[in-house]
C-alpha cells in the first residue's frame, strides 16, 4: 500500500470531481490510506484556538488537515481505507442526497455480508464524525460517509457528484480516538468519541485468516465500487 499526503489525496479527489463538472469525465474510484493524520472540515478555521491546536497535535504525531465537505473530524491512519468515487447525477435524478448515500452504503454492506456478517446504516453515539449513514456491524461503525454536490458547467441541470466512505480495516482505532479527543480539548469542543463505538473489518474476519494485507481489501472494495459506478 503507497500512504498518500492527504491533502495530496484530497487534491486529486478535487480533480476528478472538476473533471465530471466540465464533462471530461462520467466516473471514477480511487482507493487511498494515509499515515496518521486529523481530517476536520473547513469549519474549524473558525475556531480562534483552531491554529494552536492544529500545532500541539502536529507535535504529537497527527498533523491535521482540512477538507471541503461537512461533517466532524476524522482520524486516518495506515490501517484505514478511504474510497473517493466521483459520478454525474442527471437532472432527472434530481439532488437525492439519500439516494447516493445508499448507494455509497451498499457495497460496504456486501463486503461485510461475504464474511457472512450482517451490516446496516445508521448513526452510532460517540463514534467519529456520526451520521444517519455510518456503515455498522453491531451497532459498531465499520465505515463513515460524506458527499459534495456541484453543478455541471453544460447548465443542463446534471450534477457532479463526490461521495467518499472511510473505511477501518485494521485501525489503531484506540488511538485514533484518543486523537480526536485531544483534538476536541485543545479547540474547546466538548464531545468525545471512545473506541467501543467502532469496529475494524479485521475483527469481522476472525482470526483464522488473521494474514489480512490491507492491499487485497483496497483491490476488492475498488472491484466492488467500480462495478456499482457500472450499474449507476
Amino acid at each position: 500500500m503507497t500512504y498518500l499526503d492527504p491533502d495530496y489525496a484530497m487534491a486529486i479527489e478535487e480533480a476528478l470531481l472538476e473533471e465530471v463538472v466540465e464533462g471530461r469525465r462520467e466516473k471514477g474510484c480511487m482507493v487511498w490510506s494515509t499515515k496518521p493524520c486529523l481530517v476536520a472540515p473547513r469549519s474549524y478555521l473558525r475556531k480562534e484556538s483552531f491554529g494552536d491546536a492544529r500545532g500541539k497535535m502536529k507535535e504529537l504525531g497527527w498533523p491535521v488537515c482540512l477538507r471541503p465537505t461537512g461533517g466532524d473530524v476524522t482520524p486516518q491512519g495506515e490501517g484505514t481505507l478511504n474510497v473517493s468515487t466521483v459520478f454525474r447525477v442527471g437532472k432527472e435524478e434530481g439532488r437525492n442526497l439519500e439516494a447516493v448515500y445508499r448507494w455509497l452504503c451498499n457495497p460496504l454492506i456486501s463486503w461485510v455480508e461475504s464474511l457472512g456478517k450482517q451490516a446496516s446504516y445508521g448513526s452510532i453515539n460517540q463514534s467519529f464524525c456520526d451520521g444517519r449513514f455510518n456503515v455498522a456491524v453491531d451497532g459498531r461503525k465499520l465505515a463513515g460517509t460524506a458527499q459534495r454536490w456541484r453543478a455541471c458547467s453544460s447548465r443542463d441541470g446534471d450534477w457532479a457528484v463526490l461521495a467518499h466512505a472511510i473505511v477501518l480495516v485494521d485501525a489503531a482505532i484506540e488511538e485514533g480516538v484518543a486523537a480526536v479527543n485531544r483534538f476536541y480539548d485543545h479547540c474547546g469542543v466538548e464531545d468525545r468519541v471512545i473506541p467501543e463505538s467502532h469496529v475494524n473489518f479485521l475483527e469481522l474476519w476472525g482470526g483464522e485468516k488473521g494474514g489480512l494485507v490491507l492491499d487485497e481489501q483496497a483491490e476488492d472494495l475498488c472491484e466492488r465500487f467500480e462495478a456499482a459506478l457500472d450499474r449507476r
